[in-house]
């Protein structure tokens, strides 16, 4: 039997790994709160630009209503709010607040300007909420496996137990834990959302009326942000203890554990509660977070041990009530990615997988639920959910409820308007000569994903994302890189002019050409023989992996270089072609890298083998947005 000393050094261990989940959504927090900060101060510059004189601006002008150029244009901003809201997290009380203004005639300058600063707040909480459920939910599930696992192996035998599933880990995020009945949502949305919206109301009409400069009432709105950042900071850390002890107490039933002790993480910071609670053993029905298992305060790191008295033996160790009613040996040298992989059962295809990344429920009333039905919703929610490309699964977790599904049965070929897309999903769902199962649906929706995320990379929000990052550097460097590409092959061509044998072995033109070119008089080197150079090295390389850079080169070189999968031709390209700047190429390059990640890694690997330089900009812009949200 080990002794306490080796579940305290074991169970401490893990509990440090696992607040590092917690710890690492910190400066995502710090991010998104100071781009909400960002916003509401060039709202508040623009309100006194716009109406405050010499003498600044009284309360009496703030309250003016709006003009009717103002209240028009005013309206139109409604209503990309309300757009936005329906689509997100939003409180539905906030939406029905803003239709209700929207239909409103009169509106104050001042109304105007809260509005506006709501609109941040309610954004902000909408993402703590989402970034929060996730993380959360990763603790609590990572916990109760890496807490089996560390008993089993200590113990030396082990018990198959099912996988937690997602309705499960649902409910355990919705219960409260602590005495005032309200879990971290409730908190995000009640306490810290009201507490803040009333200060920042208060700080902007109180420095209208002392007749305060807008640098001293921003300076006011960004302390109130930094306090309400801070109070989130502490919102996620101990939050984050609290799903973890939960965690260890689910698996403590699981596998019969009958008592456990409460380890203070004892250092110079730890305080008189936590210390005097130490090595203190109780009945497992007596666990309850907040009491006798942390958190006990804000901040606490203390953990529980499972606690086995002289008597018990290995051999005591239950099998789950949910496994297969089998124990087994369990090396002490077993990893433990190879102890998931022996003792984790799956209880049928629609639960998380064994070392997964979480996966919560799946909302099948959702657009794409209803609209393409729960099997080929499973089947795009497990790529998504397997994406190796983390930017790429975050963007596309918080923009997939606002691409809206506008025909899932389309006859013809797919397309994109706007955040609605017309695709065939059941022939989607089969594999095709060039394209894997689905691709055209990641396809269509990276055209949606990219014009719904255009405004963050652009002041004027013109075309599409890809086009407007860096003053279209993503289509510029897929040209230059294409260019370059063309330009080596035609060089050594005219080096090698007169030994066509050696444009042969490279692959570049066939015996039968090189016959052919070796008895004209006068043959010249051009660049369509580039081309066409480039054009047979993808075709040898296989359907699959030319499906996604064939249409690529065809953009890049305004139909230059034709494989046979594309747009067909010159004409498509120069007619998506503004100022000098080629959007077509740009968004269509997006949404083929976004194919190729989320659906065909043969794709994946040619686009990242011939492109390297454009595909490593697709994922900075990625890594862009994502700190954006």
């Amino acid at each position: 039997m080990k002794n306490a000393d080796y579940w305290a050094g074991r169970m401490e261990r893990l509990n440090e790994n696992l607040m590092q989940k917690a710890d690492a959504l910190l400066p995502d927090i710090q991010k998104a709160y100071e781009t909400a900060a960002e916003n509401i101060q060039q709202q508040i510059e623009a309100f006194y630009q716009r109406y405050a004189g010499q003498e600044g601006i009284s309360l009496a002008e703030a309250k003016r209503l709006l003009s009717p150029k103002e209240r028009q244009r005013f309206g139109m901003t409604i209503e990309g709010y309300i757009k936005a809201a329906e689509q997100g997290t939003a409180d539905p009380k906030w939406i029905r607040q803003m239709e209700r203004t929207a239909a409103r005639a009169r509106v104050s300058r001042l109304e105007a300007l809260r509005l506006q600063m709501h609109q941040q707040i309610e954004l902000l909480e909408g993402w703590k909420d989402m970034a929060m459920t996730r993380t959360l939910g990763e603790i609590f599930q990572e916990c109760f496996y890496q807490t089996g696992y560390e008993i089993q192996r200590g113990l030396g035998v082990g018990a198959a137990f099912a996988t937690l599933d997602t309705e499960q880990i649902s409910r355990v995020l919705a219960k409260p834990w602590s005495p005032d009945g309200k879990n971290f949502s409730a908190r995000i949305w009640g306490d810290d959302r009201g507490k803040l919206l009333h200060t920042l109301e208060t700080t902007v009409t109180t420095g209208i009326i002392t007749g305060e400069s807008p640098q001293r009432t921003i300076d006011k709105v960004r302390k109130a942000m930094g306090s309400s950042r801070a109070a989130a900071g502490r919102l996620v850390l101990t939050e984050g203890a609290a799903f973890a002890a939960m965690g260890r107490k689910e698996c403590y039933e699981r596998l019969g554990v009958k008592q456990f002790a409460f380890l203070a993480t004892l250092d110079a910071k730890t305080c008189g509660v936590c210390a005097d609670m130490d090595g203190q053993v109780f009945d497992l029905e007596d666990y309850a977070v907040g009491v006798t298992a942390p958190p006990l305060h804000p901040f606490d790191r203390c953990t529980t041990v499972p606690h086995f008295d002289d008597e018990f033996s290995a051999g005591d160790m239950r099998a789950a009530r949910d496994g297969d009613g089998k124990t087994y040996y369990v090396p002490a040298g077993m990893s433990y990615q190879e102890w998931k992989k022996t003792f984790i059962r799956n209880k049928s295809k629609d639960d998380v997988i064994a070392g997964a990344v979480l996966r919560l429920a799946r909302d099948y009333n959702s657009e794409f639920g209803k609209k393409f039905g729960k099997e080929h919703y499973d089947q795009i929610r497990d790529r998504v959910d397997n994406c190796k490309v983390p930017a790429l699964q975050k963007l596309w977790d918080k923009y997939e409820g606002q691409i809206k599904v506008a025909d899932p049965h389309h006859k013809g070929g797919a397309f994109c308007q706007g955040d609605s897309i017309y695709i065939g999903i059941d022939s989607d769902a089969k594999a095709r000569k060039y394209f894997a199962p689905y691709s055209t649906v990641f396809h269509e929706c990276g055209h949606a994903i990219d014009g719904l995320v255009a405004q963050l990379g652009s002041a004027n929000g013109q075309w599409h994302f890809s086009s407007t990052y860096k003053n279209a550097l993503f289509p510029k460097t897929i040209k230059q890189e294409v260019e370059e590409w063309v330009s080596g092959i035609l060089a050594d061509m005219k080096a090698h002019k007169a030994d066509l044998q050696y444009w042969v072995k490279r692959g570049w033109i066939s015996p039968e050409y090189a016959a052919y070119c070796e008895m004209q008089i006068g043959f010249k080197v051009t660049k369509k023989m580039a081309y066409d150079a480039v054009k047979r090295e993808i075709q040898s390389l296989g359907h699959l992996q030319m499906g996604d850079i064939s249409d690529i080169l065809e953009g890049a070189t305004c139909g230059g270089i034709m494989c046979g999968v594309g747009h067909g031709g010159s004409s498509y390209w120069t007619k998506r072609t503004f100022n000098g700047i080629e959007w077509g190429l740009g968004t269509e390059a997006f949404a083929e890298m976004t194919s190729a990640i989320m659906a065909c890694p043969e794709s994946l690997a040619v686009i990242q083998k011939y492109l390297p330089k454009s595909y490593a900009l697709y994922e900075e812009m990625l890594e862009f947005l994502v700190n954006q949200l």
